[in-house]
C-alpha cells in the first residue's frame, strides 16, 4: 500500500510539471487607464484578420491585421497601419467585430514587421474596444485630460 501511494504521488508530481504553466486562471477586470500606456490611440476598421499559428506549442501563435484609421486620438500613426496582437495569456479570437473599434497600441509589433501591436495588460482584455461602449468613452475622457 505504501509503495502505491509513493507511485501515485511520484505521477501526479510528474503530470503536474507536465501541464503548461498559466499565469491568469480568469481574466481580469478591463482598465480604461491603461490607455496612458498607449502610443498611439485610433478609432477604426478592422481588415484583413488573421490567425498566425507558430510551431511553439506554448506560445500557440499571434494574431495580424490591418486597422484603417478613421480617427487619431493620440500619437501619430499612418492612416492604414498593420498591427499583431499576441495575446500571451489567453488564445486571440477567431475574428474580430468588423464595426468601428477604438484601440489602443505599442509600437513595435513585431512579429511580421507590423507597425505597432495592440496594448494588453497582464491578465486583463486586450485594449481594442467597440466606440459606443462606456470602457471607451472612458478611455476618450482620459485621453483628452492628457492633452
Amino acid at each position: 500500500m505504501r509503495s502505491f501511494r509513493i507511485a501515485a504521488m511520484s505521477g501526479l508530481a510528474l503530470a503536474s510539471v507536465a501541464l503548461p504553466a498559466q499565469a491568469c486562471r480568469i481574466e481580469g477586470r478591463f482598465d480604461p487607464a491603461l490607455v496612458e500606456h498607449a502610443d498611439a490611440v485610433v478609432v477604426g476598421r478592422v481588415t484583413g484578420y488573421e490567425l498566425i499559428r507558430t510551431a511553439d506549442a506554448w506560445m500557440g501563435g499571434y494574431a495580424r491585421f490591418t486597422v484603417m484609421v478613421d480617427e487619431v486620438l493620440a500619437g501619430t500613426p499612418p492612416r492604414m497601419l498593420v498591427v499583431t496582437w499576441n495575446n500571451s495569456t489567453y488564445p486571440e479570437p477567431e475574428g474580430l467585430d468588423p464595426g468601428l473599434q477604438l484601440i489602443a497600441l505599442r509600437k513595435g509589433g513585431a512579429p511580421g514587421a507590423a507597425d505597432f501591436t495592440v496594448l494588453q495588460g497582464p491578465c486583463q482584455p486586450a485594449f481594442i474596444l467597440p466606440v459606443e461602449g462606456e470602457a471607451a468613452r472612458t478611455a476618450r475622457r482620459l485621453i483628452e485630460r492628457r492633452k
